[in-house]
């Protein structure tokens, strides 16, 4: 290899570096939370530093008063575990779910994991109805839109690698037929993250373009458009945001530092906030003003919060919990429901945790951000690790898939 050529090689990977530093940089913009490392005194560390015994903490509210009168903040109350509240509905394994109103009645529309079907079942359980009988095998992730009717599927491919399928629900064609199913497109075997658009008519993607991210925006019909977006990185997380927009999260790591961008699809313009956070994992609010997320501390202690992006302030949440591990209320922006575990040492998260090295024993919990209050909805008998949160539209009942079995369940929300 001649001389000039190692030279040329060296400037390519030092611009590159320099590219990739600069783009995660937390001197940039407003991107730090302002938040100390240290855990708040009137927060539930339920993951990271646990200051008193389980028993203790299940009998006395955050400022260590005697609760076990049944007249404080936390209530033995046994209600709480009571079989009638918590529910299967579909032993699993299940890759997403969405919640339906139909007829006025809630009603959870899941895909097979191991199929790539779909099926109806009632919020209290019942019979379950087949809707799609088109096998798509090995589906690891489904994201539906709000109304049920069109579906992401993220899929393991034959001799390796990872697909992605953008589908719309058919109706049965005969009055013979019981099923109906499957029509869509395939997204590029290089695209790197996806999501359905705010308004459900659309899915965003990256592709991989040489060295760079690009964003594209696609129908149903297969039009597809690029959005302007580039990125010089190339792991990410894609969520829907507001009218327009959508989350780009860097994959999460706490030995790593992420970064959250809102992306323009209309222009690819992008707005950076928390740079340089180190683990971070986001959860967008429905109208995209607000972002729930967690972080990883030095002191490898998890910190959960809410940003608030025209203030550009953060508040910590009563209780800690993993973003991935929450759902925001569909009728007040002020309330989300989070599973949150029980005390742990020697873990570091959120990796161990998406390796499959370690498992939650969540509690269900009711966060209140006006009055910074949290309230138990769930203390289960048995071991659940709760993911893909999702309530309601009148937030009767609360759906979640335990990540340990892949079952689809249920949990009432009568007081809430």
């Amino acid at each position: 290899m001649s001389k000039q050529l190692i030279i040329i090689l060296i400037l390519i990977v030092i611009i590159v570096a320099s590219a990739t530093m600069w783009f995660l940089s937390p001197n940039d913009t407003p991107q730090e939370d302002g938040l100390s490392d240290a855990q708040p005194s009137t927060s539930f560390p339920i993951s990271g530093t646990f200051p008193i015994s389980e028993d203790d903490y299940l009998s006395t509210n955050r400022n260590g008063d005697d609760i076990s009168s049944n007249n404080g903040f936390i209530s033995n109350d046994t209600t709480l575990e009571t079989d009638g509240s918590l529910r299967e509905l579909a032993s699993g394994p299940v890759a997403g779910f969405v919640i339906l109103l139909q007829d006025g009645e809630s009603v959870v529309r899941y895909t097979e994991r191991a199929t790539g079907h779909t099926n109806d079942v009632g919020i209290d359980g019942g019979a379950v109805v087949r809707r799609t009988n088109t096998t798509i095998p090995r589906v690891y992730n489904a994201t539906w839109d709000s109304e049920g009717k069109t579906v992401l599927l993220n899929t393991f491919l034959d001799g390796g690698g990872q697909g992605t399928i953008y589908a719309t629900l058919t109706e049965a064609t005969s009055t013979s037929a019981s099923t109906g199913g499957l029509n869509g497109l395939t997204l590029p075997r290089d695209s790197l993250a996806s999501t359905i658009t705010h308004d459900g008519r659309s899915v965003f993607y990256l592709v991989r373009s040489g060295d760079e991210a690009t964003g594209v925006v696609a129908t149903m019909a297969g039009v597809q458009r690029e959005t302007g977006f580039k990125t010089p990185l190339l792991e990410w997380l894609a969520s829907s945001a507001g009218a327009g927009e959508v989350a780009l999260t860097s994959k999460a790591s706490a030995s790593a530092p992420g970064v959250l961008l809102f992306v323009d699809t209309r222009t690819g313009a992008q707005e950076q906030v928390l740079v340089g956070t180190m683990g971070l994992s986001t959860l967008v609010s429905p109208d995209g003003k607000r972002v729930l997320y967690s972080r990883q501390t030095e002191n490898k202690e998890t910190i959960s919060a809410v940003y608030d992006r025209e203030t550009k302030a953060s508040v910590l949440l009563p209780v800690v919990a993993l973003a991935e591990k929450c759902t925001w209320s569909p009728k007040n922006k002020d309330i989300l429901y989070c599973a949150a575990g029980a005390p742990i040492t020697g873990v570091t998260l959120p990796d161990d945790w998406y390796m499959g090295l370690y498992s939650f024993t969540d509690y269900l919990w009711y966060i209140n951000l006006a009055s910074d209050d949290a309230e138990p909805v769930l203390l289960p008998r048995r071991e659940l690790d709760m993911i893909s949160l999702r309530v309601d539209e009148e937030e009767n009942n609360l759906a979640f898939i335990d990540k340990k079995s892949g079952a689809l369940m249920r949990v009432k929300l009568n007081n809430y």
